[in-house]
């Protein structure tokens, strides 16, 4: 009886490993179909999420090239991707609105400077008629002077002539008036006579 007792305990001894290592082959092979699996789905998914990064990075870059009126793939996912699709199309706006900040900015410079080179040639101008104004006065005062001067040496010169014409007649009367003179020194006796 020990023999056959043992036997039967040697045999499901056996039984036991044999059942065990069966198990532990099925869960192996479940566990190499469930590895394969998830490989042959990974690979796809990964294909997909690089090629979105990939599509992303391409956006990313015309944007930074200052495209920013091409598309951006991936705004409809509602994954990551979408997330930072949705963030890169945020940041293209701000970028125009920055673009059109700084196109204004460089208007309104323009327009600055063009009001200033108005106004310099304005000012310019003024100061260009006023100095021709004063110009114009001291010449027309110059003329007048000049005319004055030629008056006043005409009159000189009359003066001069009459001068002389005038010095002998002087003479002549102051001659006549001596005459005149002893006339009447020698006529005052008589006429106190009479």
């Amino acid at each position: 009886g020990r023999r056959a007792e043992r036997g039967r305990q040697q045999r499901w001894v056996d039984d036991l490993e044999q059942e065990k290592a069966k198990r532990i082959w099925t869960a192996l092979s479940g566990l190499g179909v469930v590895a394969l699996l998830l490989l042959t789905a990974a690979v796809p998914l990964a294909r997909h999420l690089t090629g979105a990064v990939k599509s992303l990075d391409r956006a990313m870059t015309r944007i930074a090239a200052g495209d920013t009126l091409s598309a951006i793939p991936g705004l409809e996912r509602g994954d990551e991707i979408g997330d930072m699709a949705r963030a890169l199309d945020r940041f293209r706006a701000d970028l125009d609105k920055l673009g059109e900040l700084r196109r204004e900015q460089v208007e309104q410079e323009k327009r600055t400077a063009a009001a200033r080179k108005q106004e310099l040639a304005e000012l310019a101008d003024r100061f260009e008629r006023s100095v021709k104004q004063s110009v114009d006065r001291v010449a027309g005062s110059a003329g007048k002077l000049k005319s004055t001067s030629a008056t006043l040496t005409e009159s000189a010169r009359s003066m001069v002539r009459r001068s002389g014409d005038v010095s002998p007649r002087a003479a002549e009367s102051a001659s006549k008036v001596g005459v005149v003179h002893r006339a009447t020194e020698e006529l005052a006796p008589s006429i106190e006579a009479i």
